[in-house]
């Protein structure tokens, strides 16, 4: 259902199973999918597709132009899955010329009121964004990671799964998964137990987790000496994958 207050470009693609409410905005080339909902004056400006179940609050705008000095009205994309919640205030910015051109979200995340996430940025699944954070650029969230109110990520960092990032800490390196970080000068303060076991690992799977990040972070080894003997005499554990693909693919170092 159209709300007749509301605005919908007519290159726009709406569900007729999805809501639009008054003063709602939906620009060009837009994509809305089944049962989504969108509340009195969200926005979503242009090239956007939206899968099924989502839910705009008030004054969220997603799909604006990137946050990028040299951008110059190429064509960019934002691409959201499904059952995801943006909340007041909410921005989600399309990608930039500098990388693929999009930005993706995936399913059931909890974006909650004035968070961002910025241009290029790669978001995964069941991850919840608390109020005020804010991803820069080219930044990558992995699944079922929380962020608490006004954390601050650089840009090109990676977050792995299953990490908890504390309040207003400033992450400028990578995360690794299942990690808690926590204070302004974002240090590993232990296992993120609480979201582990919301998320049914068993107490073997956290202890053999803790003992591969005793060896990365109490044995004055090189990180990728510390790799080397988790993959060496840790294999059989299958979440110590997790643990050797985020040593792997980081560039600017670790939150250790």
């Amino acid at each position: 259902m159209i709300h007749p207050k509301a605005y919908v470009d007519s290159s726009a693609t709406v569900d007729e199973s999805a809501e639009i409410m008054p003063y709602a905005y939906v620009g060009p080339n837009v994509t809305i999918g089944r049962k989504c909902i969108l509340k009195p004056y969200a926005v979503i400006e242009q090239n956007t597709k939206i899968g099924e179940g989502n839910v705009v609050h008030c004054h969220a705008v997603l799909g604006g132009d990137p946050q990028d000095v040299g951008y110059r009205a190429e064509p960019t994309f934002l691409e959201i899955g499904n059952y995801n919640t943006f909340r007041e205030h909410v921005t989600v910015h399309r990608g930039s010329h500098k990388q693929d051109k999009i930005t993706r979200i995936g399913h059931h995340n909890f974006v909650m009121a004035s968070a961002h996430i910025g241009h290029d940025c790669i978001v995964g699944d069941h991850n919840i964004f608390t109020n005020y954070v804010a991803l820069s650029g080219h930044v990558t969230v992995d699944h079922h990671a929380v962020f608490s109110g006004y954390v601050g990520v650089q840009q090109f960092c990676h977050i792995g799964a299953y990490a908890f990032l504390g309040r207003a800490a400033l992450i400028t390196m990578d995360v690794l998964p299942y990690v808690m970080v926590t204070g302004s000068d974002a240090k590993v303060t232990g296992l993120n137990r609480v979201g582990l076991r919301r998320n049914s690992f068993s107490s073997a799977q956290v202890a053999a987790i803790k003992q591969a990040y005793h060896i990365i972070l109490n044995q004055s080894l090189s990180l990728q000496e510390a790799r080397q003997v988790i993959s060496n005499q840790l294999a059989s554990h299958p979440q110590y994958q997790l643990i050797i693909d985020g040593i792997d693919r980081a560039r600017r170092g670790i939150v250790r």
